[in-house]
């Protein structure tokens, strides 16, 4: 819905970037004014830029750190549906135009007046970090069932960094007594067709549709998410991945990771991580000794065969190319 019927209702040009490492690239080249992406696609933008920032002088980055307080201060009321002060006002166009400006220029999207993201929840710092150089970063969200968004913020109609917006015109929304979020509506589907022609109702007696989705709608009515009733992980590309396939693939809770061991992502775009090196064993740590009989044992790579092949079976499956300890369904690597 926003990634296409919205550009065709507005009479825009749609770019689609089939392979999500080259973002960037086609960012710099396209220099959008309307960007939609995951929560994914702006980590990694945003990671792009801190990289880029740390390279800077001390001075220089003070610099720009006092420009995004001001860009902050601006967005702020705009949040609170203030209008800023005309002093701010002109502090942050000058503020925008000769220090922020080429940061973002860099990354193609100086030219952006509308950003969005919708599929599972932005972490807060994100938008923040975004807000800092005047890309704000409107959240929404919505459903299958409900025809696409449900809720969202809007430049024109009131936003709260955070939040997933207010209900659409077509849309009601309440929370049950456990938080699940309930919508009703004439966008929201009716049921689910059956082989016989019949429709299957999803709804209860009122017309509500349950989500499965946790969250909170405070004084102004903006929603919070704040989890799912269901036993799925969502990550930030959007993907439904089982907590169980995790914790089978990662081994024993004893086996598990912990600080200070070297990760790699288990699933791609997943919050979930798994160590490449074994944990050290319990009691003191060893000294250390340059002769070889007396040096600690190294740790050992694993590679997890997915999906796990069934009991009995010998047929070799593709692996991942994920590092973790192993459980069922991976293959230790000869001594």
């Amino acid at each position: 819905m926003l990634g296409i019927y919205l550009p065709c209702h507005r009479a825009s040009h749609v770019y689609l970037c089939p392979d999500p490492a080259r973002v960037g690239e086609v960012l710099r080249e396209v220099r959008p004014a309307q960007f939609f992406g995951v929560p994914r696609i702006w980590e990694k933008l945003a990671a792009g830029m801190r990289a880029v920032l740390s390279l800077m002088p001390a001075d220089q980055r003070a610099v720009i750190d006092r420009a995004c307080e001001i860009a902050r201060e601006h967005v702020g009321y705009r949040e609170r549906g203030e209008t800023p002060p005309a002093d701010l006002t002109e502090r942050y166009t000058r503020a925008r135009e000769d220090v922020l400006l080429p940061l973002p220029a860099a990354a193609g999207l100086d030219r952006v007046t509308w950003a969005a993201d919708a599929s599972a929840p932005m972490p807060a710092e994100v938008v923040r970090f975004w807000a800092g150089f005047g890309v704000v970063i409107m959240d929404a969200w919505g459903l299958t069932e409900t025809t696409g968004v449900a809720t969202g913020n809007s430049p024109k109609t009131g936003f709260r960094l955070g939040s997933v917006g207010r209900p659409v015109q077509s849309v009601e929304i309440r929370t049950a007594e456990e938080g699940e979020i309930l919508v009703r509506g004439s966008s929201v589907f009716t049921g689910y067709l059956q082989p016989d022609g019949s429709v299957r109702s999803a709804l209860d007696a009122d017309g509500w549709r349950a989500t499965g989705d946790i969250g909170r709608i405070d004084e102004d009515g903006y929603l919070w998410l704040t989890g799912r009733k269901k036993e799925l992980i969502v990550t930030s590309t959007g993907k439904n991945v089982s907590p169980v396939l995790v914790e089978n693939a990662q081994g024993p809770p004893a086996d598990r990771p912990g600080d200070g061991a070297r990760r790699r992502p288990l699933l791609p775009g997943s919050p979930c991580w798994c160590s490449t090196r074994r944990p050290p064993p319990p009691g003191p740590r060893p000294t250390a000794s340059r002769r070889r009989g007396d040096r600690p044992p190294s740790g050992r790579r694993w590679t997890v065969r997915w999906p796990p092949p069934t009991p009995g079976s010998t047929a070799p499956r593709r692996s991942s190319g994920t590092d973790c300890r192993p459980r069922s369904g991976v293959r230790r690597p000869a001594s």
